[in-house]
């Protein structure tokens, strides 16, 4: 993913609230009804009160925060596929506004002649004389450049997950010190943050940020970092040769 130009909405989705390293939201579905078996039944009230059969309070938070962040990732990816469409409306038949993404891909489903057969297409690099040749957009196959990813998150008030598509950003922090002290730095904090926590780090490196937050919190310490770039941190430091 760190050299592809385009993401899907589901893999955007999942890269926003840090859970990338899954493979699909029917993936992370998964893993929660997994860990709601082992936990045993567990269910919320009104006040977001966890009930059910005592377990590590650490094993309770990280299905918390897959839940949340699965949530959250859902109505990331339903939004960008709304504006997938849109964009794609405008661009094959000038319809609305559109939307400031950028496709790269858009295969569609095809019916011809006669005969009726499914094909995928690239519909910005086959043109067809008729709007009825299209019989669908794939619009959850569809691809976007992290650039345009970048203006989609900050049009909705959300710096910090622009961020994370901003490669120019990356590559201007990256250039202020060495890749040998850059290096050093992750792997202290990654070492601080194994230490800090009783079970140490887990390898979900957004689970591992809020546990890490909720420790220095109890302790009356302030982060120095937001949630974020503390996550970005450990998922670097995780990703070191």
């Amino acid at each position: 993913m760190k050299w592809e130009k385009a993401l899907t909405a589901e893999k955007a989705a999942l890269v926003a609230v840090g859970l990338e390293n899954h493979d699909s939201l029917a993936s992370i579905n998964a893993i929660i009804r997994d860990m709601e078996n082992t936990l045993g039944e567990i269910s919320a009230d009104s006040d977001g009160v966890w009930l059910g059969n005592l377990q590590e309070e650490s094993d309770r938070q990280l299905l918390g925060t897959l839940i949340n962040g699965c949530k959250e990732a859902r109505d990331i990816y339903n939004a960008l596929l709304v504006d997938i469409f849109d964009e794609w409306g405008r661009q094959e038949f000038g319809r609305g506004i559109g939307s400031c993404l950028v496709l790269v891909s858009a295969p569609t489903t095809y019916s011809t002649g006669d005969k009726t057969e499914r094909y995928v297409l690239d519909a910005l690099n086959y043109g067809y004389d008729e709007p009825e040749d299209y019989s669908d957009l794939i619009t959850e196959r569809c691809t976007v450049t992290k650039a345009s990813l970048v203006t989609w998150f900050r049009n909705f008030n959300e710096p910090e997950k622009a961020e994370l598509f901003d490669v120019m950003a990356k590559q201007t922090t990256g250039s202020r010190v060495s890749s040998k002290s850059k290096n050093s730095y992750l792997r202290t904090i990654q070492v601080l943050a194994d230490a800090l926590l009783d079970r140490g780090l887990s390898g979900n490196d957004s689970g591992d940020t809020r546990l890490i937050l909720s420790k220095l919190a109890q302790k009356g310490k302030e982060a120095p970092l937001k949630e974020r770039t503390l996550s970005n941190y450990l998922k670097e430091a995780r990703e070191l040769p």
